[in-house]
């Protein structure tokens, strides 16, 4: 099931993610399940959909897929040297050649990839107004730390007072700013980015970083959230298919993005291949109850008894995709004072910084 991805380069896989949305690939899969669908050759539609996209990489990896489909390649062998394509997107299809079902896989490719994307959505829904107001605070406070600080320094230099401590800091760090001027500024958005892809290949790091990430009040509800639908959509849609159960159970590992639930899968899919049922998993894996709610659990297990395992799963998608938007409006609520709270101590703190010598000045004269 992994073997493709473990031949693609980790950096690949890092710049991809990059540099080709999740848009571009959800127009691919769609597109070519409707052009298979409709008799038109493999390669000729990877032609004609390379033509729709924005990202450079990706029209360069589909034309090149189509070259090696028309010289007689596999399309999931090609489209596994590129390294354009998700692994877990991969072995589908390859299991759709072997299976004569290419058609429908490249639709279940497809709806699948809706759902990622509609996921992802609220998700940036629920941190866009967070990240615009962190990233306005950030700019105003660095306009004011590098233009006007400085020159209250100046000022305040001339006076024969003694400053407040608040004062002599917030000084020093807009002349520490001043000072660094753009070089210090690149040097720290080249520290931050350096940081983002350290954290994506250092697995400690990584790990570290997901446990306080899916633990942070609102925030970490909406993630988890997130994936207990994507793992009841998934799964249930590849069990309605035919899948094997353990081979949809490792095809969730390539759509997560969170190292804890890809291990969690890893750990699920040996289980059952092993003998092991979802119950004697689930009681077995206390530590488990934070990725997946003992209710989900119980409902879980209630639908392997009944044997109704692929549709209880799609029910726990469904009904959790709808508990996610209420989620993420309430992530935006509660964040709304709390952001305007931290603006407010910034301006009250300079404010401070700025009368209290003044406050000093009119003492001394008087």
């Amino acid at each position: 099931m992994n073997s493709e991805s473990s031949k693609q380069p980790l950096l690949k896989h890092f710049l991809n993610s990059l540099f080709i949305g999740n848009t571009d690939r959800l127009i691919v899969y769609q597109n070519l399940g409707l052009l298979v669908r409709s008799g038109v050759p493999i390669d000729t539609a990877l032609r004609s959909i390379s033509d729709e996209v924005n990202s450079h990489s990706m029209r360069h990896g589909l034309n090149k897929i189509s070259r090696d489909v028309e010289e007689g390649v596999p399309l999931s062998l090609a489209m596994a040297k590129t390294g354009i394509i998700p692994s877990h997107v991969i072995s589908l299809i390859r299991v759709g050649e072997e299976s004569g079902r290419l058609e429908k896989n490249l639709e279940l490719i497809a709806l699948q990839e809706e759902k990622q994307h509609n996921f992802q959505e609220k998700i940036r829904s629920a941190l866009l107004y967070p990240a615009v107001i962190f990233g306005a605070t950030l700019t105003i406070g660095l306009a004011i730390s590098w233009f006007i600080l400085p020159r209250l320094s100046q000022t305040f230099s001339g006076m024969r007072i003694e400053l407040p401590l608040i004062t002599k800091i917030v000084i020093r760090i807009g002349e520490m700013i001043s000072t660094a001027g753009v070089r210090g500024l690149i040097s720290i958005l080249a520290l931050f980015a350096l940081t983002i892809f350290l954290i994506r290949i250092v697995t400690p790091l990584r790990t570290l970083t997901e446990w306080i990430v899916l633990r942070l009040p609102g925030i970490g509800a909406v993630l988890r959230q997130t994936e207990v639908a994507r793992f009841g959509f998934v799964l249930g849609t590849l069990l309605q298919a035919g899948f094997p159960i353990v081979s949809s159970i490792q095809a969730l590992e390539g759509i997560t993005a969170f190292s804890s639930y890809r291990k969690l899968y890893q750990r699920l899919a040996e289980a059952i291949d092993s003998g092991q049922s979802f119950k004697v998993f689930f009681n077995q894996k206390r530590s488990l109850r934070q990725l997946i709610p003992p209710p989900v659990q119980q409902i879980i297990i209630a639908g392997e008894n009944s044997g109704q395992l692929a549709s209880v799963l799609e029910s726990i998608g469904t009904t959790t995709e709808r508990r996610l938007e209420s989620s993420t409006r309430n992530v935006a609520t509660l964040l709304e004072p709390l952001l305007l709270v931290i603006v407010w101590l910034g301006v009250a703190l300079i404010a401070i910084a700025v009368i209290l010598p003044i406050y000093s000045l009119i003492g001394s004269i008087q």
